[in-house]
């Protein structure tokens, strides 16, 4: 899905070699770029890809750019149209400006001129989206003494800085953040299975940030199974979730969220810790994000890494049936029933994945898995999607430290 502040264009030529050839130089800038071969297929482009400029030939056959410009400012006039002609047909050019088109440019086409006027028409619209997101944040800062958690988490700017977060940690703790990100997309899985879409970005944010509270721990207590730690390390171990908590503490719209980090270890039948809470006085985001990361786990200590993937591949009757027998009484057995549904539903149509070479990468395509050097730096995370800037960055690593295998989604 392309992000709200990526802009995109349509480009209108009857010549293919032509707007392939613009379509890829403005790729370079990170626009999204779709490509039609005359006026009838633009106007449907036009319904479906939603551009936000429209970059047009004026002589094409079936409809030419004169008559599809009249058609496109009758049903989308806030998109902006720049008409390109060859300069036998300025007259025309000019008509099309008195009928709403942005401008036009005369052929053979002059790039950086081209780029110009592209961001000159698309100006008001990155002034309309600066100010939509700051009477966003505007709104969010007005109701800054409020403590209810899901009036502040429903709020996109928030809920998006969080995840930046996660990124960030994902590039210091690959490890860590992979297995925060896989148990958060399960967790919201089961949320919508349960029918509990008000509470879905309370889930996710809980369920990234879940181990928060191991980050500050010795690297010991990360990797060592719980059996094997001494006595005084299994006391600090269980005090995680309250460290958790204790570090969202600190920010006010992230109290609720702590309250779930807090009691994720609790077991319905009360031996969790650490409160020893049971059954239905466990909140419902806390007993979600204990199945999605028990599941998360097996998958890891299987080799899996992918849960969008993996997650479905895998021989996941048996996990299901591993988790009602090895955890019996743990978890509240509707959660569980629910991970049953998703992974049933996944399997009948699943994500796949293949392994391409570095000369093989194309704009468009998405990263399935998180890109990283022999060195074992992380590039890119997954489900990044391409484009000609980051291929070009990625074959820049690529010459100092070489990257490793490359998986894309083959459906994506």
């Amino acid at each position: 899905m392309t992000h709200s502040r990526q802009s995109k264009i349509l480009v209108v030529d009857d010549e293919p070699v032509a707007s392939s050839m613009v379509k890829q130089y403005l790729e370079k800038f990170d626009y999204t770029v779709e490509t039609a071969d005359d006026g009838v297929e633009a106007l449907a482009k036009v319904e479906e890809f939603q551009p936000h400029c429209v970059l047009m030939d004026i002589r094409m056959p079936n409809l030419n750019g004169f008559d599809a410009l009249k058609k496109i400012k009758l049903r989308k006039p806030q998109v902006e149209i720049i008409m390109t002609t060859a300069l036998d047909n300025i007259k025309m050019a000019e008509e099309c400006l008195r009928r709403g088109a942005f401008g036009y440019i005369p052929k053979p086409l002059d790039l950086d001129y081209l780029i110009k006027q592209i961001e000159a028409a698309l100006e008001p619209r990155k002034a309309r989206v600066d100010r939509e997101s700051w009477d966003k944040l505007e709104a969010l800062l007005d109701e800054g003494k409020a403590t209810d958690l899901k009036t502040l988490l429903l709020r996109e700017e928030l809920f998006n800085a969080l995840k930046l977060s996660a990124d960030i940690i994902h590039y210091a703790d690959p490890d860590l953040a992979l297995h925060s990100k896989n148990v958060a997309w399960l967790a919201r899985e089961i949320g919508e299975e349960m029918k509990f879409s008000h509470l879905l970005k309370a889930i996710e944010t809980a369920a990234l940030f879940h181990d928060i509270g191991k980050q500050s721990f010795p690297r010991r207590l990360r990797d060592v199974p719980f059996i094997n730690l001494s006595s005084a390390e299994q006391a600090l171990f269980c005090r995680f979730p309250v460290h958790g908590q204790d570090m969202l503490r600190s920010y006010f719209p992230l109290e609720g969220v702590g309250i779930i980090i807090r009691y994720q270890c609790e077991n319905w039948d009360g031996t969790g810790f650490p409160d020893g809470l049971q059954e239905n006085d466990i909140p419902l985001p806390s007993r979600i994000i204990a199945v999605a990361n028990a599941f998360d786990e097996m998958l890891g200590n299987n080799n899996y890494r992918n849960i969008e993937v993996d997650g479905v591949t895998w021989d996941c009757a048996q996990a299901i049936k591993k988790i009602k027998t090895d955890f019996e009484n743990k978890f509240d057995a509707s959660v569980v029933d629910a991970l049953s549904q998703i992974l049933k539903r996944h399997q009948s149509s699943p994500r796949t994945e293949t392994v391409v070479k570095l000369d093989e990468l194309k704009s468009g395509m998405i990263l399935s898995r998180e890109l990283a050097s022999e060195s074992g730096k992380v590039i890119f995370l997954r489900n990044t999607p391409l484009h000609h800037s980051r291929i070009k960055i990625i074959k820049e690593f690529d010459r100092i430290d070489p990257v490793t295998s490359i998986y894309i989604y083959q459906n994506a």
